[in-house]
């Protein structure tokens, strides 16, 4: 039994280390190649990001986001820490790393080295993403005053 048992652990690494690897391809041919045209294969008609409290539908405003982004942190690279799939949803942990050279906004000034992290949730559906949930953390400018405050109460 414990032979058996230690079998299947083996394969469960496996798995999950494929599983990283081909989340970590994707990844990589969006991000950081910087392949807009590949976005749009990948998206369904009817996708929707949600972020927070909002959504965004189709793929038009998600691929303006990322060129956002590859021209403020042209440098930037995406790595997958962590990826679990189960049926037609994935989720992925994943860390950017870039030097933002965009315009002085929200304080942060060209040759600023940016770091966040987040995670991705995605539904798939005939090979393509129909929903995206993604969480991102990313860590106030340098100089900036930010204050958080928490209140809970009972019901």
């Amino acid at each position: 039994m414990q032979a058996d048992e230690n079998v299947q652990a083996g394969e469960n690494v496996q798995a999950d280390e494929n599983i990283r690897l081909k989340v970590q391809q994707h990844v990589d041919g969006i991000n950081n190649e910087k392949n807009l045209h590949r976005v749009g294969e990948l998206l369904a008609p009817d996708f929707i990001e949600y972020i927070g409290a909002s959504e965004q539908r189709g793929s038009e405003q998600f691929v303006a986001k990322l060129a956002s982004m590859y021209k403020n942190i042209p440098d930037a690279h995406i790595t997958v820490e962590d990826a679990i799939t189960q049926g037609d949803k994935t989720v992925y942990r994943w860390s950017l790393a870039g030097t933002y050279q965009g315009p002085n906004s929200l304080g942060r000034v060209a040759g600023q080295l940016e770091r966040h992290s987040g995670a991705t949730v995605l539904h798939i559906v005939d090979g393509k993403v129909q929903e995206m949930w993604n969480y991102v953390l990313i860590p106030p400018a340098k100089g900036a005053n930010l204050k958080i405050s928490m209140e809970f109460t009972r019901r």
